[in-house]
């Protein structure tokens, strides 16, 4: 499918993962209600570096993402973060966290509501200009997030 076709159609989530060849890396649950788990099943994706990944829930886009460093250990601070505000919430203690409250509740609803979510990733497209190559995942970040308008997203832009 064309990717101009992408914007008027309603398309699963899975079509479109195919379609930006994104692979299916792991699963999001909470084994409790304090913990937010990322089961990363591809083992192989950790040391990807310059990467974008896509949270799936229910056949719908929930978060797109994008990591500079090794993806296994943004997934790992990505959870890390997640489950301290969660924890912050119900006052136990917590580490310092980047997820503000809102998010880490609108998490755990959506896990309550849909069970576990799907992780999928892939490496940056490699582009050459003139000023040499690049692997462009903060502009892919851009155009996937402006154009599915994933509801837990904090910013639209760069």
């Amino acid at each position: 499918m064309a990717i101009a076709e992408l914007r008027s159609v309603a398309i699963s989530a899975k079509v479109l993962m195919d379609t930006y060849q994104f692979v299916r890396i792991g699963a999001i649950c909470m084994p409790d209600e304090q913990t937010f788990s990322m089961n990363i099943v591809r083992k192989d994706v950790l040391d990807w570096e310059k990467a974008i990944y896509i949270f799936v829930f229910n056949d719908e886009i929930i978060r797109v993402g994008s990591s500079k460093a090794k993806l296994g250990k943004r997934m790992k601070q990505w959870s890390g973060d997640v489950t301290n505000a969660l924890r912050q919430i119900k006052g136990l203690p917590a580490k310092r966290t980047a997820t503000p409250d809102w998010e880490a509740t609108a998490w755990a609803k959506l896990i309550s509501k849909h069970g576990e979510g799907d992780i999928y990733a892939r490496e940056a497209t490699e582009v050459e200009t003139p000023v040499g190559k690049f692997r462009a995942y903060m502009d892919e970040e851009s155009i996937l997030i402006n154009r599915h308008k994933p509801p837990l997203n904090r910013h639209s832009n760069r």
